[in-house]
């Protein structure tokens, strides 16, 4: 399990006691937190990126990024990568680009995973299994909304080509307000399946 905490769409303006005190509440208990950063598709300078990266760290502590909007063309690996190995300089083992669809098989390593799926409903067993499969299942990560049943079975059947799951009945334009109502049922499946 990651947990990602978006203060105000980055760290803010400064650092808020109250993130502050969850943060640490959910590193206590073993899950990893990652700072949410928009990236608008490779258009944000490296600084300004690094900049929000390190107040992350400074003020929260996180560990990791979740880099959203990420740009999925094959010329911006390299911007990719330098955040990637900026969160490492900084003692931050996890990035996950988030483009919300497919990646180029040559953004692999780029980030720690990607989320390669972001949309209503949950995508086709094809799909998620296609080439990614000659990959570790670690690189990918599904994010499906507006999913108003849980289907346990494609959890279970999904389980084996992704790294991390996140099924929720939260709807556009901001699906991830709250848990989902079946959040224990989600659990307890990929629990069952883990590994």
């Amino acid at each position: 399990m990651v947990a990602v905490v978006d203060p105000v769409r980055g760290p803010g303006s400064f650092r808020d006691p109250s993130f502050q005190l969850g943060i640490q509440s959910l590193q206590n208990a073993g899950i990893p937190v990652l700072g949410y950063i928009v990236t608008n598709y490779a258009n944000i300078g490296l600084q300004s990126v690094e900049a929000t990266i390190t107040n992350y760290r400074n003020w929260y502590h996180v560990n990791g990024t979740m880099l959203d909007q990420m740009n999925n063309t094959l010329g911006e690996t390299g911007y990719y990568s330098s955040l990637t190995n900026f969160d490492r300089s900084l003692g931050m083992p996890i990035t996950i680009g988030n483009p919300g669809a497919e990646v180029p098989s040559s953004f692999v390593g780029t980030a720690n995973s990607f989320v390669i799926y972001e949309s209503p409903g949950v995508p086709s067993l094809a799909f998620i299994a296609g080439w990614h499969a000659s990959y570790p299942k670690t690189n990918w990560i599904v994010t499906a909304y507006g999913v108003e049943n849980l289907n346990t079975t494609w959890v279970r059947d999904a389980s084996p080509y992704l790294g991390y799951l996140y099924i929720t009945d939260g709807v556009w334009p901001n699906p991830y307000t709250g848990l989902p109502g079946y959040m224990n049922t989600l659990m307890s499946t990929l629990a069952s399946v883990d590994g």
